[in-house]
């Protein structure tokens, strides 16, 4: 895909600056910077920038992740760890 095609496909995703994002994964890790921009979908229709770790698309893993938190195990751990620390911010006063 050319530059003018990764320009078109971030107009039209509403994020014309994704266009300045390197175009491959291996650009990305040059120039230090944790996403780029293919302009393609992904395989879920999503047309988004991917991680540079995995290569996954960001919408996928912010859907993703909004699932995950809604699990009991996840709410508990929540829970926990804002009780532990509320009492030792409380222990610092």
């Amino acid at each position: 895909m050319d530059k003018l095609e990764r320009q078109r496909a971030a107009e039209s995703a509403g994020h014309p600056e994704w266009a300045e994002l390197p175009d491959t994964m291996g650009g990305a890790w040059r120039e230090d910077v944790t996403q780029y921009f293919t302009g393609r979908s992904c395989p879920h229709g999503h047309v988004a920038p991917k991680t540079r770790s995995g290569g996954q698309c960001i919408e996928c893993r912010r859907i993703k992740d909004r699932e995950y938190r809604k699990t009991p195990q996840q709410m508990q751990y929540m829970r926990d760890y804002m009780r532990e620390r509320y009492r030792r911010e409380r222990e610092q006063r």
